[in-house]
């Protein structure tokens, strides 16, 4: 015997893919529907419970409705959505920060030379945002995502930078230092993440036994 409950269903799409679905959204309908492609599938009951005990569920709320509806609900409850490549570098950062999927451990020592370490790549990119940001994957093989996220707000801090500048900067540091592992959420907004690639997505009743 079995009944339905609704699934979130996400799938990794191209650009162009993307595209094509925003001229003709019934096209949605084959990519969460059919199995395979580079799809993550879940309980939504689950997902919401995990979320309830999080500190902060921002960047999980985005992750489960998206950033642009795509006007087509024939085979979700409620619109399909998507997440441009940006929005999924974005959450793929957010989801590590509220602990979905928590880094490596880092030394205190690490931790102590924050500001002196931000002081002197700060001064070596000459407090350039756009230059810094080159820095990510030298400092994705040398500190953790949470380390990271504390040094790009220190430089940002002492290089006088927008609180939407320092974000941007932070999100294109901490994407290299995120490395996808299980079948996770997180996993899921990683892998699109590195590969440039943007998500579509919905809740969908699936057989639940």
């Amino acid at each position: 015997m079995s009944d339905t409950a609704l699934h979130l269903v996400l799938a990794r799409v191209s650009t162009t893919v993307l595209d094509a679905i925003r001229e003709r959204p019934e096209l949605v309908a084959g990519i969460l529907t059919v199995d395979g492609g580079e799809r993550f599938v879940a309980g939504f009951a689950e997902l919401e419970a995990t979320a309830a005990e999080k500190a902060s569920r921002a960047w999980f709320d985005t992750a489960v409705n998206g950033t642009e509806p795509l006007g087509y609900d024939a085979v979700t409850d409620g619109p399909a959505f998507a997440l441009g490549v940006d929005d999924v570098r974005a959450v793929a950062v957010g989801l590590v920060d509220e602990g979905w999927a928590p880094g490596p451990g880092h030394h205190d020592d690490a931790d102590a030379d924050v500001d002196a370490t931000a002081r002197t790549l700060g001064a070596a990119a000459g407090w350039d945002p756009d230059e810094f940001a080159t820095y990510g994957p030298m400092l994705a093989g040398s500190w953790s995502p949470d380390f990271l996220h504390r040094l790009v707000r220190a430089v940002g801090a002492a290089g006088g930078w927008s609180e939407e500048t320092t974000e941007r900067v932070h999100v294109a540091v901490a994407v290299p230092t995120i490395v996808p592992r299980g079948g996770g959420l997180a996993a899921f907004f990683a892998a699109a993440a590195r590969t440039g690639q943007a998500v579509v997505g919905g809740l969908v009743e699936q057989d639940h036994r």
